[in-house]
């Protein structure tokens, strides 16, 4: 290697010029790019963790209507946690905390939620609190989301 003024250097070998400067920063760019990779991937290589059982309500032994196919998946077992499916299988090899909160819903049926798309929440004057009424009964009966068809929408956001 040759000296160059103002710090650099001739590589033959590899025909190329660089400054001391550079030779040592290069290293430390790698390092800090494995590092920054390790940080941006280590959220989806860590091992997921159980739901606290708190968390979780069990569904026994229920009928699963399938929509899709438009068939039905008797003696199911599906986990909910908090408001969310958590798993669905078999109810005969489920695996789940045996002191989580669990129902036996032996013939009984689990559908998606159901939407109904001609709803009027709001009647005017010759029904008046509708809204309060038409809701819980949506709910009830498994309706879980509507299309209001013209009601004021200051009154639906109440």
């Amino acid at each position: 290697m040759r000296g160059f003024p103002l710090g650099l250097e001739w590589n033959s070998a590899e025909k190329t010029l660089q400054s001391r400067r550079m030779k040592t920063s290069r290293p430390l760019a790698s390092s800090l790019f494995v590092f920054a990779v390790a940080v941006i991937l280590a959220p989806f290589l860590t091992p997921a963790r159980k739901p606290a059982t708190a968390d979780l309500l069990v569904l026994n032994n229920v009928t699963v209507v399938e929509v899709r196919t438009g068939t039905l998946q008797p003696d199911q077992t599906v986990i909910l946690k908090r408001d969310r499916i958590y798993s669905m299988g078999p109810s005969n090899s489920a695996k789940y905390p045996r002191n989580a909160e669990s129902e036996n819903c032996r013939g009984l049926y689990l559908i998606p939620g159901l939407w109904d798309m001609h709803v009027h929440l709001v009647f005017g004057d010759w029904f008046p609190d509708a809204q309060d009424i038409s809701l819980p009964l949506f709910i009830a009966n498994g309706v879980t989301g509507v299309r209001d068809m013209g009601s004021e929408l200051a009154v639906v956001q109440d």
